[in-house]
C-alpha cells in the first residue's frame, strides 16, 4: 500500500485575536491548519468565518489572505510539517474532514478558547478550536504522533514539539512557495455595526445553544 502525507502548518497570524492567544498561552504560534496535498490548494481549519465577525466561527478553507490580512506576509511566521500516513489512514482522515465540513452544525469552540487560561480547554459537542480540529484529524491518521491527552488541552505551539521530526519548513509565509498567493475577498466583506452584532447574536444563539443542550444530555447520560 502506497504512502501518503498530511501537511500541518502552524502560524503566528496578524489578527488581534491571534496576538491575544499568543499572549494568554505564552506561545510563539496561535493557529494551526492542515492539508492533504503538497500544494496546499485546500487548507482546512477552524476559525472566524468573516473578519468583521470575530465571534462567528467554524470550519473554514483557508487562503493566503486569511494569514496576512492584505499586509506584507513576511511577518507571518510559519512552520510546516509533512507527516507520512498509510493510504487507508489518509482516506479515513480526509473523509472525516469532509464529514465535518458538510455537517453544517459545527462551530468554533469559543468556550474553550475564552476559558483556556483558567480551565485549559473545555470539550464541547460539535465544536473545535483550530488545535482541537487538527488533533482530532491526526488521531485518525497518526495517533502515535500525539500524546494521550484531550484535544482541548493542546495549543498550536504544542505541534512544534509533537511533529518536530516531520518539519520541512520554518520561516516567513511568503517564503513557502507551495502555498500560493490565493485570495479570499468574501472573508473581508464589510459588515455594518448593527447587522454585525445581530448576526453574531443569532449565530451564537442557534449554534451554541445546541452545543449546550447536547453537552447537558451527554453529562446526564454519564451520571
Amino acid at each position: 500500500m502506497s504512502e501518503k502525507y498530511i501537511y500541518v502548518i502552524v502560524s503566528a497570524t496578524y489578527t488581534k485575536a491571534g496576538k491575544v492567544i499568543r499572549m494568554v498561552t505564552r506561545s510563539v504560534y496561535n493557529h494551526v491548519s492542515l492539508s492533504f496535498d503538497e500544494n496546499m490548494k485546500e487548507l482546512y481549519s477552524f476559525a472566524r468565518l468573516y473578519y468583521d465577525l470575530p465571534f462567528v466561527g467554524g470550519p473554514v478553507k483557508e487562503t493566503y489572505d486569511r494569514f496576512c490580512l492584505h499586509k506584507p506576509s513576511g511577518g507571518v511566521s510559519i512552520k510546516v510539517y509533512k507527516i507520512p500516513v498509510t493510504e487507508e489512514a489518509f482516506n479515513a482522515a480526509r473523509a472525516r474532514v469532509r464529514e465535518i465540513f458538510n455537517d453544517g452544525e459545527y462551530a468554533y469552540n469559543l468556550i474553550s478558547a475564552f476559558t483556556f487560561m483558567f480551565r485549559h480547554g473545555v470539550e464541547r459537542y460539535k465544536t473545535f478550536t483550530c488545535s482541537e480540529f487538527v488533533s482530532h484529524v491526526l488521531r485518525i491518521a497518526r495517533p502515535d504522533v500525539l500524546p494521550d491527552i484531550p484535544d482541548c488541552k493542546i495549543v498550536p505551539d504544542d505541534f512544534t514539539d509533537f511533529l518536530a521530526p516531520f518539519e520541512i519548513y520554518r520561516g516567513a509565509l511568503n517564503g513557502f512557495i507551495q502555498f500560493g498567493e490565493s485570495t479570499d475577498e468574501e472573508f473581508f466583506d464589510k459588515i455594518a455595526f448593527v447587522p454585525r452584532w445581530y448576526m453574531t447574536f443569532i449565530y451564537i444563539k442557534t449554534r451554541y445553544s445546541k452545543t449546550y443542550l447536547k453537552n447537558r444530555q451527554r453529562a446526564g447520560n454519564h451520571t
